[in-house]
Order: structure tokens, then sequence, then C-alpha cells
């Protein structure tokens, strides 16, 4: 028989749902299409081929269904797409991936 939580277990497991929810929304922004494209033209009038998108928070969106849905799009029209490391905030920083799109 599963041992019942106790009620820190259940308030760290509603924890992390928290913080998957604010990471997924988030991301719908930061990975909006529309936002996407946008930035991707503003660097092509530029000359350039490459965008690099990173989190206006140290926080690894790469995961999320947002994220993924964009690089489904980007890929099916005929970009590449690749998560890097970096760290934003300092040597010593939380790493981050960063969305690097090549056109």
């Amino acid at each position: 028989m599963k041992k019942p939580l106790t009620p820190l277990q259940i308030r760290v497991s509603k924890l992390k749902e928290v913080a998957a929810d604010a990471r997924e929304k988030l991301a719908a922004e930061v990975f909006a299409v529309s936002r996407i494209e946008e930035a991707m033209s503003a660097e092509a009038v530029k000359g350039y081929t490459t965008l690099t998108v990173m989190p206006p928070l140290p926080l690894d969106l790469s995961g999320t269904e947002a994220a993924r849905e964009l690089l489904r799009q980007l890929t099916e029209a005929g970009a590449r797409c690749e998560w890097q490391p970096r760290r934003p905030t300092g040597p010593d920083g939380p790493i981050v991936q960063a969305l690097t799109i090549s056109w």
C-alpha cells in the first residue's frame, strides 16, 4: 500500500506545477511564431541569416510546448534550429538554452 503524501509533499508538487505553467506561459510569448517571424525579418533586412533567441529570464524553455511547436514550424519552412547553452548573467550564472535559427 502506498503511503499518503504529507502536506509538504503536496505543496512541493503544486509548486512544480506552478513553475512549469509559468515557463509554458513565458515560452508562448517568447516563441510566438509571429514574433519570431518579425525578428527574423528584421535581421534579414540587415543582411543576417541567423537569429538567436534568449529568454528574458534565465530559464530553460527548450522543453516547452511552444518551443517544440516553433521548431516544428520553422523546420518545415526550411530553417535550421539549434539549442545552444549560454550564460547570460555572467560566467557564474545559470546555463540557459538559447535558440539559434538559421535560414
